[in-house]
């Protein structure tokens, strides 16, 4: 067991975050479930107020008012029908998204064709419209049960904790005091150091409804990997194939060039040496130096372009020295300060540590070449299974994937390894690459 304090305290900090996740996604869930549900509730009311107007009891009113009482109450469960069909297809998107970003699951959109009216109509008796409509029915119960959950966790625990330690403190008047203080420090212990796995029993029962309510089964969620690594591999290709041009567009422009023109250099020294001594004339010791100096020059700068190329595709000092050296190299070659924090207290696979230091050289080279920036910082963190990097600048922002600035490569190379990348890109207000990678 690794008792290194820093890998214990990215262990509690990757447990708190869990934890926070898993509280924010049901308090958000049962919020979520409230509106639709209550417009569930109307429906069956009106429906059940529409059959009653038929009941025998109705003869104790009007004979008159019966046929518009039932043609209103039929219009409005028609449109309050609708409106909660509506409702509850922009709450399922919501749904989703709240799975995808705080319990990392990813769960597809149910296949449906484009909208329309008739669409919305059908989708009131379609599978996935009836699963719906029983998801926030069931909302009326679940939705508080999850908020209440939470609440019990984050705020009953404590408060039940600290009340019977305060009235343990006291004198108690009878046996039956004492019961009850230990009754509260039991129940509160038992809360407040069960609440993470409370939390997240409750998330992932939630979930699980959520990927029922999609139609997620084991078929749909392989057929959903196998196409997430179809475009992973196509990534990869295309990433390969555009870094393979770069490597042969830098050696082309640049040692390549400086390579050509030396041995033209030389080729006319040469000559002018052969022509001298053919004449019999003496050749001016300084200019052959000068010929000399410069030779070296070129060559010296050639293999100082073909270091920097190698450098960028794997850098020893990465395999050496891991990410702290290979990141502040990087930092040490910017026009700009950088600010760097690593905190990788174990080190992660080597492809792991390709891509991560792929991301922060790609990340500084668009902030040297667009963000017109005077400052930069990077941090990279290792907190339990994943590898947090954040590279952020104070520059011009508004960075686009589809402005060609490098970020659709970057973006390929992290879902290489199953990563995730997102960015905040402001104008004016500078730009920032948040990445997590999964370590094994």
């Amino acid at each position: 067991m690794n008792t290194d304090p820093a890998v214990r305290t990215g262990r509690s900090r990757g447990a708190l975050r869990r934890m926070a996740h898993h509280a924010v996604y049901l308090t958000t869930g049962g919020l979520i479930l409230s509106s639709p549900a209550i417009g569930v509730f109307a429906l069956v009311s009106t429906i059940l107020s529409t059959v009653m107007l038929n009941h025998p009891v109705a003869g104790l009113l009007e004979e008159d008012i019966f046929v518009p009482a039932r043609a209103a109450l039929i219009v409005l469960a028609c449109l309050i029908g609708l409106a909660t069909v509506i409702l509850c297809c922009f709450f399922g998107r919501l749904h989703r998204s709240r799975a995808a970003a705080l319990m990392s699951a990813s769960v597809p959109k149910p296949q449906r064709g484009r909208w329309s009216w008739r669409r919305v109509a059908m989708l009131g008796v379609s599978p996935y419209g009836l699963r719906l409509l029983v998801y926030h029915l069931l909302g009326l119960l679940w939705g508080p049960i999850m908020v209440s959950v939470v609440l019990a966790c984050l705020v009953g625990g404590p408060a039940s904790l600290l009340l019977g330690l305060r009235l343990n403190s006291g004198q108690p008047a009878a046996g039956i005091l004492t019961l009850i203080d230990v009754l509260f420090i039991i129940c509160g212990a038992v809360l407040l150091l069960g609440s993470p796995w409370i939390l997240r029993a409750v998330a992932l029962a939630d979930l699980a409804l959520v990927k029922w309510v999609n139609g997620v089964d084991e078929k749909a969620a392989l057929a959903q990997r196998v196409e997430q690594v179809t475009q992973a591999r196509s990534g990869v290709v295309a990433a390969a194939d555009a870094e393979r041009r770069r490597i042969e567009r830098n050696l082309h422009d640049g040692a390549q060039q400086r390579l050509t023109a030396l041995a033209v250099h030389l080729g006319i020294e040469r000559s002018r040496h052969v022509k001298a001594a053919a004449s019999g004339t003496p050749v001016d010791p300084q200019d052959t130096q000068d010929a000399f100096q410069h030779a070296q020059a070129e060559v010296q700068s050639a293999l100082q372009e073909i270091r920097h190329l190698v450098r960028g595709l794997h850098p020893a000092v990465l395999e050496d020295r891991g990410l702290d050296a290979a990141v502040s190299g990087i930092a040490s070659r910017a026009p700009f300060p950088v600010a760097v924090t690593v905190d990788v207290p174990q080190r992660p696979s080597l492809d792991v540590e390709a891509v991560a230091y792929f991301v922060v050289s790609e990340a500084v080279n668009n902030i040297i070449a667009h963000a017109q920036a005077k400052h930069a910082e990077v941090t990279v963190r290792r907190i339990g299974r994943t590898l947090s990097i954040t590279v952020s600048d104070d520059g011009v922002g508004g960075a686009e994937e589809s402005r060609g600035t490098g970020l659709t490569g970057l973006r390929q190379r992290v879902e290489s390894v199953d990563g995730t990348l997102n960015m905040t890109s402001l104008p004016g207000e500078g730009t920032q690459i948040r990445v997590e990678l999964p370590c094994a």
